[in-house]
């Protein structure tokens, strides 16, 4: 099933299940049964990326909790 045709869906990371442990970035798809949500960088700055895309199904999905993710990220590199 490809939902890459479909419109960018809004979610809070925070809730979605960790693929690996809570340490990592990586969610579950919850639309799809094995997809996984990598969370990308920006090229520059290293920034994660607020716009994401599951690798199973191609759903993307926007993060409506990016800033809390981006000052987790900032404090596990500076901390």
């Amino acid at each position: 099933m490809s939902n890459a045709d479909k419109e960018t869906i809004a979610v809070y990371w925070s809730q979605l299940k960790p693929a690996i442990d809570r340490r990592s970035y990586k969610r579950e798809c919850p639309f799809c049964e094995n997809g996984l949500l990598l969370v990308g960088r920006e090229r520059g700055l290293l920034e994660l990326e607020e716009i994401d895309g599951c690798i199973g199904c191609g759903q993307r999905v926007r993060y409506l909790d990016i800033d809390k993710m981006r000052e987790r990220d900032w404090a596990h590199k500076t901390g």
